[in-house]
């Protein structure tokens, strides 16, 4: 009898204690990035949830065992659904591009290399950006992009925060976007017809003309809806 009391006080305890840490991550602490230690984040946070979820099983099938048999297997079978349940939601959580991210970070996405077809290439609210090249020429770093909206018609504009960074640690703002083959201002907006392809030019002076690559290529967007806003393309070869 004394056994079991001590089970119960220790599945018990740890459940609380698990249930009042989830609470406080999720309610006092939204982001535990400003904690100030990289190792407590959201998804590391799941994985201790996962090896939660493997020792509370272990706990309630050595409980079943002194179980009548109907019992018994019943609560097996409950405690295997509840655990695919659980293991399904912690997938979705973890899958989700969004999860793990402080508020600041979530407004990029990041895109470090091409894809295996050799294209730069990121979807944001539906419109897809390609980064085509970046190139010298004229005294600025030209770049060419290509929007494909698979929404509705829709316009968008670039921020005041879109600039590029080259490899000698200059920060560089837009200087001139060109669309098709007209001129606009920096921060006007133009239009993205639903499935047409449009094509985007935006210069950058060259501050260093030995300069080989943009270390980053920050592009922010006015007339996206959701957290998601723009996109960052690292490690950009500036072809000569």
């Amino acid at each position: 009898m004394e056994n079991k009391s001590i089970h119960g006080w220790l599945v018990g305890a740890f459940t609380s204690f698990i249930a009042v840490a989830w609470a406080i991550f999720t309610y006092v602490i939204p982001d535990p990035s400003v904690l100030g230690f990289d190792a407590i984040n959201w998804k590391n946070i799941l994985l201790i949830l996962l090896v939660v979820i493997c020792v509370g099983w272990i706990f309630i099938y050595t409980f079943a065992l002194k179980l009548p048999v109907i019992l018994r297997h019943s609560s097996i079978v409950f405690v295997y659904l509840l655990t695919a349940v659980s293991f399904f939601w912690i997938g979705m959580k973890y899958e989700d591009p969004l999860f793990g991210a402080s508020e600041k970070e979530a407004v990029y996405v990041y895109n470090d290399s091409a894809t295996i077809l050799g294209k730069r290439i990121e979807t944001i609210d539906n419109i897809s950006i390609q980064l085509v090249e970046c190139q010298k020429a004229i005294g600025k770093i030209i770049c060419k992009l290509d929007f494909v909206n698979n929404s509705i018609d829709r316009d968008i504009s670039f921020r005041s925060e879109t600039r590029a960074f080259d490899d000698s640690s200059n920060e560089i703002d837009l200087e001139s976007v060109v669309i098709g083959s007209s001129n606009i201002s920096t921060w006007d907006g133009f239009s993205l017809p639903k499935g047409i392809k449009t094509s985007v030019i935006i210069a950058f002076k060259l501050v260093n003309n030995s300069s080989n690559k943009l270390t980053s290529l920050r592009l922010r967007f006015s007339g996206m809806n959701g957290v998601r806003e723009g996109v960052k393309f690292d490690d950009v070869p500036i072809k000569q």
